[in-house]
């Protein structure tokens, strides 16, 4: 589930790896040589990507259009990679759930951190097969963000992520009363109950997590699983009992 809350995750997509470079912690930074390095392997970009992007120049910047082509693309190019991580995150950060607080969100932060990376990487290697400036490109992005395009921006964020969450999907129960889901979850959620790894300040991201790690614990759905199972109104109301609580 994505919000509009999440101005952090808005900003991943317009950031390069040199800007997070220089804003982030040494640690992310080692994260980030070690994604660059894995991106190697897995990042595949080949004729057909390139062939769906058109490069319009408006002035001195991208066309918008040409932007969402870019990012658009990033799906194709970070899934593999995507799948990996996420199958091994859930893993590591499921078994530290209850046991250590600290090293859970640890983990939670660490997943954000090489997903946004990897979405950053995506975008440059792509420009970079497309003889497109970065600079150029950073420039477009906040250009195109600062004129009007910051609500367009987030829908395609949604939506790019969604779509890799998609590609996770495998066999969810079918079994499943998704109406009993709802309303076991509202009353979990009730009169501002949340789970207990939730504090003040946290990002919409992380909590998102932490939610749906709940829900996996509870029902052995994963988010990938709901947007399968349920309808839009269905995950709309999913939404709304989380918001309601944070």
């Amino acid at each position: 589930m994505e919000s509009s809350t999440s101005n952090h995750s808005l900003n991943s997509l317009s950031r390069s790896s040199s800007q997070f470079k220089r804003s982030h912690s040494n640690d992310s930074i080692k994260l980030l040589e070690i994604v660059k390095a894995e991106s190697i392997v897995y990042f595949d970009i080949n004729e057909k990507m390139l062939h769906n992007i058109t490069i319009i120049y408006e002035f001195q910047h991208l066309g918008y259009s040409t932007i969402v082509q870019i990012i658009e693309q990033c799906k194709d190019v970070v899934q593999k990679y995507y799948l990996d991580i996420t199958v091994k995150n859930r893993e590591q950060r499921r078994k530290e759930m209850h046991n250590n607080k600290a090293n859970y969100i640890d983990l939670v932060n660490q997943y954000i951190t090489e997903l946004n990376v990897s979405l950053g990487l995506a975008q440059e290697k792509l420009c970079q097969a497309l003889g497109i400036d970065e600079t150029v490109y950073q420039e477009s992005v906040l250009h195109h963000l600062n004129n009007g395009k910051c609500e367009h921006f987030f829908d395609l964020q949604s939506k790019l992520r969604k779509l890799l969450k998609v590609g996770l999907f495998k066999n969810a129960q079918q079994d499943v009363d998704v109406s009993q889901v709802l309303v076991i979850l509202k009353e979990l959620f009730l009169d501002g109950n949340q789970p207990k790894e939730i504090e003040p300040g946290m990002s919409w991201e992380v909590k998102n997590i932490i939610f749906h790690d709940y829900i996996y614990d509870i029902f052995r759905l994963e988010e990938e699983d709901i947007i399968h199972l349920l309808s839009d109104e269905q995950q709309d109301q999913l939404l709304a009992s989380i918001m309601h609580v944070i």
